[in-house]
């Protein structure tokens, strides 16, 4: 009697292992699954904005979604790392003084927003990317290097960065660009 009660006690324990090791496994799949949503939302999100005439600051939002999106990207095995990378890369070439609003004034101190319908009016502009702007594309940053994954992408995604922040100072404190073939150096 003593022993069917410890085979069955084992059987039950072993069941048990089981359904935890398939609970785990079916949890690990779903945030899988979840990542990969996400990530092709923000995607597709980007894509749509990117492609939206009417909006001035299209190009700058673009690329912020996908930074976002590599982030959820490196939650599972992405096979969309280069894509996002690339298109990212094309949308950062696009950022101009224009990308952060309409209507600037330069004085000596650096461009300002001069249009009263702006959020922003009066407001330095290198002052609000600093305050308002950068600091969320700094903690998407921040988890990004900050995750298991990043050696898949630390090459291309460091350069990108020193580009990206590059293009932004330029564009945040002269009125950017002069000319076509400054445009194109990214």
């Amino acid at each position: 009697m003593r022993k069917d009660i410890d085979n069955q006690r084992n059987e039950l324990l072993n069941t048990i292992c089981t359904v935890n090791e398939k609970q785990h496994e079916l949890s690990e799949h779903i945030n899988n699954i979840n990542a990969s949503v996400n990530e092709g939302i923000k995607i597709l999100d980007a894509l749509r904005i990117g492609s939206d005439g009417n909006i001035i600051s299209k190009d700058f939002d673009a690329f912020c979604k996908l930074h976002e999106a590599l982030l959820d990207g490196l939650d599972y095995d992405s096979p969309n790392y280069l894509f996002i990378l690339q298109s990212m890369e094309d949308y950062g070439r696009k950022i101009y003084t224009q990308s952060f609003g309409r209507g600037f004034s330069i004085t000596k101190d650096g461009l300002y927003f001069c249009s009263p319908n702006s959020p922003y009016f009066n407001r330095k502009l290198s002052d609000v990317l600093e305050e308002e702007i950068l600091p969320n594309i700094r903690e998407v940053e921040t988890k990004i290097k900050a995750h298991k994954k990043f050696s898949a992408i630390s090459l291309i995604y460091i350069e990108l960065m020193k580009k990206f922040y590059n293009r932004v100072y330029i564009a945040s404190t002269q009125f950017f660009p002069k000319n076509m073939e400054e445009a194109q150096n990214f």
